[in-house]
């Protein structure tokens, strides 16, 4: 795959990356060793691991990339990424470093972690024992789990709901 398909499509990437604009996605992730990477992503194509995590490292590592496979800063319409504070802040982050080059760029952050944060602040509000009880809810195997659900719903009065599984981004 590297050594045959890889170099053929990095070349139309390249190409394609010249001749019209552009969206940028970085995303982390962390494999089964536990060891994190990070990504640049263009078109949905893989372009490049980022070894330096920090924004202006990321920085760095996208201009080096477009530079390297002759396209402009200038052509990037977006950005997306999750939602860390070393890509979104607006002070010295990699979307602040990304606006001083484009001021125009659209960015967008994950909206599966925006919807976490906003659920974690939004469980605050409610009374503290809320939270682990809704959390040890998985019924999606359990019949037995299944059947408590629906006494506790019958109880309070409730319609029927089904909780298929825990949700969690992390």
């Amino acid at each position: 795959m590297q050594d045959g398909i890889a170099p053929y499509e990095r070349n139309e990437i390249s190409e394609i990356l010249k001749k019209q604009k552009f969206s940028v996605l970085i995303d982390e992730s962390t494999d089964t060793n536990l060891s994190n990477s990070c990504s640049f992503f263009l078109m949905n194509n893989l372009l490049d691991a980022i070894v330096n995590g920090s924004s202006q490292g990321l920085n760095d590592a996208v201009k080096s990339t477009l530079t390297k496979e002759d396209a402009s800063i200038s052509s990037i319409l977006g950005f997306a990424c999750v939602n860390y504070s070393t890509l979104t802040g607006n002070k010295g982050r990699f979307q602040k470093l990304m606006r001083n080059d484009i001021p125009t760029v659209f960015t967008t952050g994950c909206v599966c972690h925006s919807f976490a944060l906003c659920s974690s602040h939004a469980v605050r509000v409610l009374p503290s024992y809320l939270e682990p009880f809704f959390k040890g809810l998985n019924f999606s195997r359990s019949g037995k789990r299944q059947i408590d659900f629906n006494m506790i719903q019958s109880a309070v009065g409730t319609k029927e709901n089904n909780i298929p599984k825990l949700s969690q981004t992390r």
